[in-house]
């Protein structure tokens, strides 16, 4: 039974963009069909229609959750709701960095729960930053950050950049930490299990689409589809979104 289709998308010989796409409801075989609603909602356990932020001291939107095992369960009708003006989408911030995508996603209005490094110098730009904007900052490893389980969120949109270093075409020679940096990929695949966002955006250099590299790759995939997530990529040009460059 395919659950999936994949995609390629030209506007030359070559392909520039790829996607492996989750078959939909009206899409699958009868006797194979079962809701989106249910299939989203038994993953996360819910979700807020409208962004799962609200200010301190208003009552959290209600969640939308299914008895999975009622194949009837549906979500109510989506027809158009009023949401307060000051509810947001929420998202969290993984190898953040001096806090580039953190700075992103306040200034596009959405609600940054939580950011995550482990570098001192990053973790000061981050408190100078964001501290106090009722964010949580974690100035803890990746690892630990997965397996502590007193560490608990649930976030719209969740951005994640894994070291990029033994990807990179610039990489030509062993270096000290490249074991670490090869496992470190993986735990993309625990944290989206961890947080269970709506969606997931993931940025690495465009060298790990290098054939040699192929299997790390579609491995990677393979973990994102396996908790059935649609996935897509495509190399950008980030001179064209208006970034300093060398």
């Amino acid at each position: 039974v395919s659950r999936y289709s994949y995609v390629e998308y030209h506007q030359t010989e070559r392909p520039r963009e790829w996607s492996f796409v989750r078959v939909e409801e009206k899409e699958a075989d009868e006797e194979f069909r079962l809701s989106d609603d249910v299939l989203v909602n038994g993953w996360r356990g819910g979700k807020v229609p409208g962004g799962s932020f609200l200010p301190a001291g208003q009552e959290h939107g209600h969640r939308h959750v299914h008895n999975v095992d009622d194949l009837t369960s549906t979500l109510p009708s989506r027809g158009t709701k009023q949401v307060p003006s000051d509810q947001k989408y929420t998202a969290g911030d993984t190898f953040a960095g001096a806090g580039g995508a953190s700075r992103g996603i306040t200034d596009a209005g959405v609600h940054l729960e939580f950011c995550v490094d482990n570098w001192e110098h990053a973790v000061a730009s981050l408190n100078a930053n964001f501290q106090g904007q009722d964010t949580t900052i974690y100035d803890i490893d990746m690892h630990n950050f997965i397996v502590d389980k007193e560490i608990r969120h649930r976030v719209d949109i969740l951005h994640l950049l894994p070291p990029c270093q033994v990807w990179s075409p610039a990489h030509i020679r062993p270096g000290q930490n490249d074991e670490k940096n090869f496992a470190i990929l993986f735990s993309c695949t625990h944290l989206i299990e961890k947080i269970r966002p709506r969606l997931f955006t993931v940025e690495q250099t465009f060298g790990i689409l290098h054939p040699r590299f192929d299997n790390f790759f579609q491995s990677l995939v393979h973990g994102f589809t396996d908790h059935g997530y649609s996935v897509r990529w495509k190399v950008v040009n980030f001179s064209q979104y208006g970034l300093p460059q060398p």
